[in-house]
This record gives C-alpha cells, structure tokens and sequence, in this order.
C-alpha cells in the first residue's frame, strides 16, 4: 500500500517594517523556523501559496495601498530579475520549500500585485496577478493590476488586466491555488481553483482597521468567510495576515491601520485547527493527509452533484446582449451577411485578374489525381481539396469537394463546416460515420461502398474507417468555402483556461493537461 500522502502546513504572522531589507530578513527567519517545525508549505502574509511557501502581499514594506500617491509607482520592479525573487529562489532550493512571493509589479506601462511561485527545488513556476481589485477608503490599490493612485491613474491601472490563466500550481509536493488578499472574499474563485485541481487554498493578507471607521472590526467575517471556502470544496485552507500599526502619508495628510493578525489554518470540513493572536508574531502549523481529504471530498459529491447549467443569471443577460447585436446586425448591416459564406452573382462566373487567360484550363482542377489514380493510401488520414482557396473557379459557384483517404482504424475527427452542408459518397471500403444535432441527438449509420450521407450544416460529425482496409470517400459541399473547424483543436489547442475547459467537461485540469499534450504529440 502506497504511503499517504502528508503535508505540513505553516502560516506566518509578523509586523513590517518600512524598509525592504529588514522585512525580507524577517521573512526569511520565519521560514527557517517554519521549515524546522516541518512544515513544507510555508504561507506569509498576504499573496498566496502552497507546499512549502511562502507569501506576504506586498511584504516588503509598509502597506501604502492606504494612499493615493503617484510617487509609489517607483516601487514597482519587473517581474525577471526581481531581487526578492531570486533570494527566494535560493532560499526555496536550500530549504526543499516551494515559496510564493509577493511583490509590486511593472510590466512595460501597467502595475500589477502579483506573486511568482517557486518550488522546492528553486524553479520559478509562474506568475499570478491579482484578480479581484478594491477601491475604497484605505483600500486604493495602486499595486492591484487595475487600481488607484489617482483619479486618472486609476482608471489608467484598471484597464491593466489581471491574469486568470494559472489559478493552480502544481509543485513537487501537492497542487495549491493561486491568489491575493481581496481574492479571498469570492467564494467563485475559491471553487475555480479547486475544479482547476487545487488540495489546500492559501490566502496571504493584509487586513485590519478600516481607516475611515476605527470602530469596524471585520475579522471574525473575515475568517468565517474563509471556513466557508475550506468546507464548501472539502480542502484545506491557511490565511496569513500581518500584524502592526501602519501610518503613511497620503494626499490629505496622514493614514492609520492597525492589522489584526488573527492567521488561521482551517481543515477541510471549515474547522480552525490553529489560531493566532491579533498582536503576536507567531508561526501556525497543522498536518494534513491529503489522501485521506480526497476520499472525504469525493464521499461528499459536491462536485459531482455542481449544476452548472442551472445558474442561468449570468447567461441570461448574455442572450439579452446578443439579441440586441443580432437585431442591429439584421436590421443595419445585412448587405455583409451574404459575405459570410458565398457572395450572390449576377454574372455567368467571376473572372481572374487581369491578364489571366479565360479558356477551359481556368475552369479545370488537377489537384485531385494523386488520391484517385490508384496508389497506396497515406499512412494517416488525409483530405485532399478542391476550393476556392486553391481553385479560383469556384469563386461565386457555392461548390467545391474534396477526396478523402482513410487508412485501416483512422477517424476524421470530431469537426463542423459552418458554411456549408457535405454530401459523403463512399466510393471504397466501409465507414462508421454520425453527427449530433443540436438537441444533442447523435445519429450514426454504417456505409457501405457506393452509399452516401449528409452531414447537415454546421454541425458536429466524424467519419471511422471500421473496415479492414482502406477506405476513399468523396465529399460535396454546398459553398466555394465550406471552412472546417476541428473540435479537438479548437476546444484543447488554443488557450482557454484549463479551470474553463475541466468544469465544462466535468472533470479536472490534470485530466485537461494530458488531453492537451495529447492533441501537442510528441516534441
């Protein structure tokens, strides 16, 4: 039997100085002590990390988000190279610690609160922009990927897009989410992250009094929110907050908070397993088996049993939009629409350019011979065409075919023509083809040579050579440019977000990584 998979959790608490060398010392401390205790998940206030991190937001000075000042811009570094970065680099390789490092980010003209994750063996994993930006008394984010400093710099900041492709990281110990601060407070994200695969949530912080309003006090919302993360995904959860009295000088004089500290690990039904005091530094540490929250967190079903097709709020409001632009686009722009497949003429043909000669040899193809003169099939499926793309002819006449060639076992995969319906004649060997409508019906049939078969326009079909042979296929369709779009490619080959791609198909981003280097093969 497998040895359980254990993981020992560890959430830092101190005060920050103003100046970034006595604050990186701490934090380095801290981690040492933290790492003696066994811990290999260090979390520090404020960013967010798993497996042996370590994370502060903006742990390398004090917290001048309190102010509306241009003058903080300077604090900004970018991401490579980054100072801090690199000694936790070494700390992380030295230690066997994966640390997630808060820091203050330039990248060309846009400033983001961001955190780069290093692991174990002092391998930078990637970085991760804050997503979810404050704006409010004491909370006027100049560091936040869209936040103030000024009125026009805020709205300069704000155009600056977070990152939500990397919520979860996977290191040598574990996959952890991702996020910073303010982050912590929507529990969508929190569920984002454990679809995208996340075993524990780690939440670094800066939070306290509410300069505006000394007697709000949010921590115990604070945390309850947080338990509510851990046990609605059944994972672990370790929030890191700092501690201290912080003043700066803002554009109207002088800025107070009081940090409350109040760190906290919580298991995975939402339980505080460890607790720090609002005025302590202190070092958390709880020990999780992670093979045993796995079973806990599938017993349950709370992911099986998601609806997701039920939340329609923000899909109705979506299809409000979109009969507005099909309306306009129907009523303002019809002209173009006959564009979108072939252009109606009102000459026998259109002729090429200039200079072209207009004789038989313009409205012949030769293209196609090699697939119907007799030779060996291919050793892969191949689709060989007659469009307008390679046979200008075409151009006005809403036709063009194409031969297709299926060695023994090959598919053509799951694809659509969005212009056009294709009419298949089997002229060799055997096929299993079908398409799915849109009530999600699927219809198959098996073909024999000299049977045809339609696959109506634009929706999803495939063909399988289930003989014991080659087969050859000829395919008609109903425009000069049917257009092809292939599912597996346009669903796992182009960059939608692998959280997007794992809750669609109801399953985990491991599972959408391999689907996707699948589909890469071998480099």
């Amino acid at each position: 039997m497998a040895e359980a998979r254990k993981v020992v959790v560890a959430a830092l608490q101190f005060a920050c100085s103003d100046t970034v060398s006595e604050n990186v010392d701490t934090a380095e401390r801290l981690v040492r002590a933290a790492h003696k205790e066994g811990a290999n998940i260090i979390l520090i206030q404020v960013p967010k990390g798993i497996s042996s991190y370590f994370s502060i937001e903006l742990f390398e000075g004090y917290y001048f988000c309190q102010a509306q000042r241009a003058d903080y811009f300077q604090r900004a570094k970018p991401y490579k190279g980054h100072p801090t970065i690199l000694r936790m680099q070494q700390l992380a390789k030295e230690l066997g610690v994966v640390i997630p490092v808060s820091f203050f980010e330039e990248e060309n003209n846009a400033h983001y609160n961001s955190v780069a994750i290093i692991d174990a063996d002092g391998t930078d994993l990637g970085l991760y922009r804050k997503s979810h930006i404050p704006d409010g008394p004491g909370r006027d984010y100049c560091i936040d990927g869209r936040s103030s400093i000024s009125t026009q710099v805020t709205l300069a900041l704000r155009s600056s897009p977070p990152d939500l492709r990397r919520l979860v990281s996977v290191s040598k110990l574990l996959a952890a989410s991702r996020s910073i601060c303010w982050d912590q407070w929507f529990p969508e994200a929190a569920r984002a992250m454990v679809l995208q695969g996340a075993e524990i949530l780690l939440y670094p912080t800066a939070i306290g009094s509410e300069p505006q309003d000394q007697e709000l006090d949010s921590r115990e919302h604070w945390k309850r929110v947080m338990q509510g993360h851990a046990g609605a995904n059944l994972v672990p959860l370790a929030a890191s907050n700092r501690i201290g009295k912080e003043t700066i000088r803002t554009e109207h004089g002088t800025s107070t908070i009081t940090f409350y500290g109040n760190s906290f690990i919580a298991g995975p039904t939402g339980e505080i397993v460890a607790l720090a005091s609002d005025t302590n530094e202190e070092i958390l540490v709880a020990e999780f088996n992670l093979d045993y929250i796995k079973t806990l967190r599938h017993s349950w079903g709370v992911f099986r049993d998601r609806r997701p097709d039920l939340y329609k709020l923000k899909v109705m409001a979506l299809k409000q939009v979109l009969a507005f632009l099909i309306l306009f686009l129907a009523t303002g722009t019809l002209r173009y629409s006959a564009f979108a497949s072939d252009p109606d003429i009102l000459v026998d043909f259109i002729p090429p350019p200039e200079g072209t000669p207009v004789d038989g040899s313009y409205f012949a193809f030769s293209g196609l011979r090699s697939v119907v003169g007799g030779r060996l099939p291919p050793a892969n499926f191949t689709v060989t065409k007659a469009s307008m793309s390679n046979f200008p002819a075409l151009n006005g006449q809403s036709v063009s075919m194409a031969v297709l060639t299926y060695p023994q076992g090959s598919v053509n995969q799951l694809h659509t023509h969005p212009r056009a319906a294709e009419l298949l004649l089997l002229m060799q060997g055997n096929l299993e083809v079908g398409f799915v409508d849109t009530a999600n019906k699927l219809y198959t049939r098996s073909l024999q040579r000299g049977d045809a078969f339609v696959f109506p326009k634009g929706l999803v079909h495939f063909q399988f050579n289930c003989g014991k042979g080659p087969a050859v296929a000829v395919s008609a369709f109903g425009s000069a440019n049917a257009g092809t779009v292939s599912v597996p490619q346009s669903t796992f080959g182009v960059d939608i977000d692998d959280g997007i791609l794992a809750a669609s198909f109801k399953t985990d981003a491991a599972t959408i990584q391999k689907l996707k280097a699948g589909l890469r093969g071998p480099k």
